[in-house]
């Protein structure tokens, strides 16, 4: 087993362990199944029992700093495009920044976080959202989408990594993906692909193409090796005006074996 590996099995070793105690603490307090909350001023369906569904019920908020850049990057009457939107959180974001005259197009390849994405578009009337239930990745298929026993449905990927498939999902590129969409260009991108980025950014010529600006989740914790890390960061560089990387979470470095997340501009 390599010393990657290695790190990847202690890593998943640690979050089932995490994950067992996080479930036992959910099933004392937590509202079962799927419940309405108010966020960001729109009706945004979540699981409280849900990793990401926990913090959005208890804190009111999930990756603050990354809502605000996106509310900071993404104009009014604008387009954005999210790839890998889990269940619509930040979408909802974009779209009280776009206003009635933007479009968003929130792209989540899992089919219960895509048709929780759709009952919160139903639910608030949004006529400019636009769910696309796909993967994003550097080729068009089929691939197993991967779950990992975490407690977390944002996690699940198509990277192979260690874990339980439960789905077969559709793959396309990124070029492919705007054509499906009737898009040249978006003022916004977001991606956040659990691994997948890597494919999707080394599978184009330059992101300048596809979005003035871009926030990028960097998986070199659990999914990418140093050399790709170096090899996205590099691309990035190359492509844009302005680019920097921050720690996905308060104890992280800035590394390359830590999430990052990278703001991008052209």
């Amino acid at each position: 087993m390599s010393y990657q590996q290695k790190a990847r099995s202690v890593s998943y070793k640690g979050l089932n362990f995490l994950s067992a105690a996080f479930s036992f603490a959910a099933d004392q307090l937590l509202p079962k199944g799927e419940i309405w909350i108010v966020y960001s001023g729109y009706n945004l369906l979540i699981r409280p029992r849900d990793h990401i569904g926990t913090q959005l019920y208890v804190n009111g908020e999930y990756e603050p700093q990354i809502s605000a850049t996106l509310s900071e990057i993404t104009p009014l009457g604008g387009t954005a495009v999210e790839i890998g939107a889990h269940i619509g959180h930040h979408t909802i974001q974009m779209r009280r920044k776009v206003g009635s005259g933007g479009d968003i197009y929130a792209v989540e390849p899992h089919p219960a976080n895509a048709d929780m994405i759709r009952q919160t578009i139903s639910r608030n009337d949004f006529e400019n959202i636009h769910c696309k239930e796909i993967a994003v990745s550097g080729e068009k298929g089929e691939i197993g989408l991967t779950e990992h026993k975490t407690q977390n449905s944002g996690a699940s990927t198509i990277d192979d990594v260690a874990g339980h498939t439960t789905h077969t999902v559709e793959t396309t590129t990124l070029s492919s993906l705007y054509s499906k969409c009737g898009l040249d260009h978006a003022d916004t991108i977001k991606i956040d692909t659990e691994g997948a980025e890597y494919d999707i950014l080394t599978n184009i010529d330059d992101l300048s193409d596809y979005a003035d600006s871009a926030v990028i989740e960097l998986h070199g914790k659990d999914h990418l090796t140093a050399a790709k890390m170096n090899e996205l960061q590099s691309l990035l560089d190359d492509w844009g005006s302005e680019f920097t990387l921050y720690p996905s979470e308060p104890t992280a470095s800035i590394d390359n074996q830590s999430n990052v997340t990278a703001i991008w501009k052209s």
